[in-house]
């Protein structure tokens, strides 16, 4: 069969439009609702503004009670404190948690805070089904270097009842661990001195914990000088709820109401204390230098030798017993924490 010319250069035309321009069914699919995707947009980094780290506040928890309880229609509680003057200077705020019985009517009742006998807090007691929680602002130069008096004071009356029996319903609780002075964190620290023992304070649940680290501790080691040094340093902190742990090596960070004391000859020390000062290689040595893997300040007894260590703690008690008898008269709770240590007269 023979085909015209002009038919067949039809034909070639039509074949090298197919290969040049591909079937396409872009009309067809978005009459069917089929919708081709968008081409992907590159992706732009957004620079994300650094945020600064939230710094803890540093806390000192004021009740040295496991538990604290103001009963009856008036009540009130009173104890000494003692900060440091880095402590003193950066307190920011007093913060306390309680809660109430639901019997006490908040209308006709309060609850008040006393800082060196300066009124820092009034409030209604109404917390009867939540621990509540209040901050207080301190005043610049309220809280002292050494000894402050912390009180706590309750006005309570019944919503119903007014009989000598009902008075046994009004209570009002402390909360230790929601009550503390909230320290600036950015305050600067001393480097400490052996008074500062008394700064030891307690924790969220009212104890004192001193961790005694002794790498010599033996029959031959300084079982004597830790004796002493424990009694010495129960006088000191006047707490009522005290430990002692001893141990080889220095374990975590301290806590609040925590103090690692490290006792033992330079020769020892020197290798947990590459710092240690010369003074400590020649004579009786007391006093707080930083840890190097931390920073945290630690109490450290040494000297050269055995007889140096005890002339360090018998110096330490030698202190304290002056310091006993020069004591100012103490507020009748603090007779109370004195009584368990057999220390109240």
């Amino acid at each position: 069969m023979r085909f015209a010319p002009a038919f067949l250069a039809f034909i070639a035309l039509t074949s090298a439009n197919a290969l040049a321009a591909p079937f396409d069914m872009s009309g067809e699919r978005s009459e069917q609702g089929i919708v081709e995707p968008e081409p992907a947009l590159e992706s732009i980094p957004v620079p994300v503004p650094a945020v600064e780290p939230v710094v803890p506040a540093r806390l000192r928890y004021l009740v040295p009670f496991q538990r604290l309880s103001l009963d009856g229609e008036i009540a009130s509680r009173s104890w000494s404190i003692y900060l440091t003057p880095g402590q003193a200077a950066a307190a920011r705020t007093l913060n306390y948690g309680y809660r109430s019985a639901i019997f006490i009517a908040p209308e006709s009742s309060k609850i008040a805070v006393y800082v060196n006998d300066t009124l820092v807090s009034e409030q209604p007691v109404q917390s009867p089904e939540r621990i509540s929680e209040r901050s207080i602002e301190l005043p610049a130069g309220l809280l002292q270097p050494g000894a402050n008096t912390i009180s706590f004071r309750v006005i309570q009356q019944h919503r119903t009842d007014c009989t000598i029996e009902s008075t046994y319903q009004l209570w009002t609780e402390i909360i230790p661990e929601k009550t503390y002075i909230a320290l600036d964190p950015a305050a600067p620290e001393a480097a400490g001195t052996i008074e500062d023992v008394k700064a030891i304070g307690v924790d969220k649940t009212g104890r004192t914990r001193f961790r005694l680290v002794v790498p010599d501790l033996g029959p031959q080691g300084e079982t004597d000088a830790v004796m002493r040094l424990s009694q010495s340093l129960a006088l000191l902190g006047h707490m009522p709820n005290q430990s002692f742990d001893v141990s080889d090596k220095i374990g975590r960070q301290d806590g609040p109401g925590e103090m690692t004391v490290l006792v033992g000859m330079a020769s020892t020390l020197s290798e947990i204390l590459p710092d240690l000062p010369d003074a400590a290689r020649t004579a009786a040595f007391a006093g707080f230098l930083a840890e190097p893997k931390s920073g945290r300040k630690i109490l450290v007894i040494s000297g050269p030798t055995r007889a140096a260590i005890e002339t360090a703690v018998e110096n330490i008690a030698s202190a304290l017993d002056r310091g006993l008898d020069r004591r100012p008269r103490r507020s009748a709770d603090d007779e109370d924490l004195a009584a368990g240590f057999g220390l109240s007269k």
